[in-house]
């Protein structure tokens, strides 16, 4: 299974935390990981990325995650179809605490096209497993794409984080998770 992770990073402060380095690790072990962040950060900190990942970059756009998202994915569409799987992950997971791959295999029974770590009325946008049958659309692209900055941050969660879900489901796919309503 070729795994392609985008991982959407902020630091106010301009630095790169222990923890996400961490989880930065374990990712790079199940999928080939691009680092973007939403803020200005100095070349040391993205520096400390450089044996997890192909790139890592960082300024600020101010489109939060779902932005840092698009941009990797609109520089990455050449070669998305290289991968069976796309991760759409942040640093707001401390973690993890156990082999991320218990869940890939567990998530593997499923008839879906997405899945999320947390379901709960939508995906929970700080770990999303999408398929090619979704993230190689033009519907899917033109949504991720799409992202425009200088929304707060409970319009965010609106327009994005349950408009992906929605949109998914739309397009006639089926959406599972790990955990999900009362499991969460």
């Amino acid at each position: 299974m070729k795994r392609l992770c985008l991982f959407a990073g902020y630091s106010q402060d301009g630095i790169i935390e222990e923890y996400v380095i961490y989880y930065v690790r374990e990712l790079a072990k199940l999928a080939d990981v691009y680092y973007m962040a939403d803020c200005e950060m100095p070349k040391s900190e993205l520096d400390k990325l450089t044996p997890y990942v192909i790139s890592a970059q960082a300024f600020r756009h101010c489109k939060y995650d779902f932005g840092s998202w698009g941009e990797l994915y609109s520089h990455l569409q050449s070669i998305l179809n290289k991968y069976d799987e796309v991760i759409l992950t942040n640093d707001s997971i401390f973690g993890p605490l156990y082999s991320l791959e218990n869940y890939f295999e567990k998530m593997s029974f499923s008839d879906c096209s997405a899945w999320s770590l947390c379901y709960n009325r939508f995906m929970m946008s700080f770990f999303v497993v999408l398929k090619p049958d979704i993230f190689l659309e033009k519907w899917f692209a033109d949504f991720l794409t799409g992202i425009r900055p200088g929304i707060d941050k409970n319009n965010i969660v609106w327009l994005y984080e349950s408009g992906m879900t929605s949109l998914i489901e739309q397009h006639g796919k089926n959406i599972d998770a790990v955990f999900k309503g009362n499991d969460i």
